[in-house]
């Protein structure tokens, strides 16, 4: 009784958290922005999270993985602390004066959310049906905060649509969703798919491009399709494809984005990262050498955020930073590979760790606070694997006695 009391406060800290996560991004929609609301929804999210940390430090039975990121969390955490609560940005693109709490924010945002999810999965184990109902909340946010972005723009058929990257991250949750019903889930799959087309983010449409193919390919491993519907399957993915094409044709200011690409590059962007990369490989103090300039340290030195996890962590957190991030990628895919969960969370995981990689290299990743909705679903499977394992330890102990 005392176990399934607790087991069952778990899950209302998963409530909780995912009831958090919808009122904070309602902000703007329903009510002010940076009302007294907003904060206080935002500051119950992170006390959660904190105590979740707490939670999984104490633990004391986590993979390697896991402990990686607690160890680059806690090393952001010591970079925040030693940095001023201002930086200001004069040189180029010169964004002006920026809190670095803003930064810590939304790091503490993201990688919170996976010790929320996970220490909840590991206690308990989460069923799929928790994770659809979470899927369909962070789908219904993506598709008003999508809406709600171009209410804000005075000019709605040419302009960026940042709510992009909002939509693919609900992405990995697809391969649960295609197990549950295959009719809603294709349907998703669709309306996502243009809905990201139609916010002309480059960076969205290339996660959601490759995100798509990782995604028929385990559907089409998974379902274990015989010779005779392999010709249905493969005219419903041509079609998919052709949907796809046609919808990008039909949107004149992406294709414009496009060209522009292909005849100049990524702009200014190239600039930055060689004059953070020159930053860094030009510094001579051993200590900024390894630990960084501090919090958002790229400002002062490019006039604005890097846009690149690995040249942002150079600069702010050193070759120390850098180096414990692609540790966390490799354990991540390891663990990954070696998984004991079937291949629907394998796949869901695998576009997670694609989405998040292609995010650090032409856009922000653990910075993002809307990225945790991938590193909760992250969470919440190398969670459940852990408690299947530790589950199956107890049986054979138990046999053996």
């Amino acid at each position: 009784m005392e176990l399934q009391m607790k087991s069952q406060g778990l899950f209302n800290q998963l409530n909780v958290s995912v009831v958090l996560f919808f009122l904070y991004y309602l902000q703007g929609v329903l009510y002010p922005t940076g009302s007294f609301l907003s904060q206080s929804v935002l500051l119950l999210y992170l006390l959660i999270g904190f105590v979740s940390l707490a939670g999984v430090v104490l633990y004391k039975k986590n993979p390697g993985v896991v402990s990686i990121l607690v160890v680059f969390y806690l090393l952001l955490s010591l970079s925040f602390l030693a940095s001023p609560p201002t930086v200001v940005g004069t040189k180029y693109e010169a964004i002006g004066l920026v809190n670095t709490f803003d930064q810590f924010k939304g790091i503490s945002f993201c990688i919170l959310s996976f010790f929320i999810s996970y220490y909840l999965s590991v206690k308990r184990g989460a069923s799929e049906n928790n994770i659809v109902f979470v899927f369909w909340i962070f789908f219904l946010l993506s598709i008003i905060r999508f809406f709600y972005s171009i209410e804000l723009n005075s000019d709605r058929e040419f302009f960026t649509n940042n709510s992009g990257y909002f939509l693919v991250s609900v992405l990995p949750f697809l391969p649960f969703v295609l197990r549950k019903n295959r009719i809603l889930g294709f349907v998703s799959v669709a309306l996502l798919s243009y809905f990201v087309i139609l916010s002309s983010k480059r960076g969205a449409i290339v996660c959601l491009v490759l995100g798509l193919l990782v995604l028929f390919y385990f559907y089409y491993k998974n379902r274990q399709v015989k010779s005779v519907n392999i010709f249905s399957f493969i005219i419903i993915f041509l079609i998919f494809v052709f949907f796809l094409y046609e919808s990008i044709l039909s949107n004149e200011y992406l294709l414009s984005r496009l060209e522009s690409t292909r005849e100049h590059g990524v702009g200014t962007r190239t600039v930055a990262y060689e004059l953070l990369w020159q930053h860094w490989i030009n510094d001579t103090n051993i200590l900024t050498i390894l630990f960084g300039n501090g919090m958002s340290a790229s400002v002062s030195v490019w006039g604005n955020y890097a846009h690149n996890d690995w040249l942002e962590l150079l600069v702010s957190n050193g070759a120390v930073g850098v180096l414990l991030y692609a540790a966390f990628f490799i354990f991540l895919v390891g663990y990954i590979r070696r998984m004991k969960l079937d291949s629907v969370y394998k796949s869901s995981a695998y576009i997670c760790i694609l989405i998040w990689l292609l995010k650090t290299i032409f856009s922000m990743g653990y910075t993002d606070m809307l990225h945790a909705i991938v590193t909760l679903l992250l969470g919440f499977i190398i969670g459940k694997n852990e408690h299947m394992l530790a589950s199956c330890n107890l049986r054979l102990q138990e046999a053996c006695v």
